[in-house]
């Protein structure tokens, strides 16, 4: 099994998180945290690891990666992230991808963030 290694947090932890309160999430965890247990969950529902495309041909954009059990997106270059977002603007370069949009299931399959609204839903 790979290493992995990603970019520690930043800031304090301890601290209430404006945005996550907004946002109607939990104001005492960074919304970094929230997406990586968010992503961990969609991981894990999954129950394997799962190819993940971000295909945009018109664009010229396309990307694998690899989802984990664990909710770790490995990049095709090695590159290994808690949430899906960083990995979708480490990917393509760029600072303003939306990671739970971009990042599929496959080629035709259900995006990130969709897997996430409905494990919200049913309460899991």
């Amino acid at each position: 099994m790979p290493l992995v290694s990603w970019e520690p947090l930043r800031g304090s932890a301890d601290a209430l998180d404006p945005v996550a309160e907004a946002l109607g999430g939990d104001p005492s965890k960074s919304l970094l945290v929230q997406e990586t247990a968010e992503l961990a969950a969609v991981a894990a529902s999954l129950g394997k690891p799962t190819q993940l495309i971000w295909q945009r041909l018109r664009r010229g954009i396309y990307h694998e990666a690899t989802l984990s059990v664990e909710g770790v997106i490995t990049l095709s270059d090695g590159r290994s992230f808690t949430d899906p977002t960083s990995a979708a603007n480490a990917a393509q370069n760029v600072t303003d991808a939306d990671g739970w949009r971009v990042w599929r299931v496959g080629v035709h399959g259900a995006h990130l963030g969709d897997l996430r609204d409905n494990l919200a839903d049913s309460g899991l």
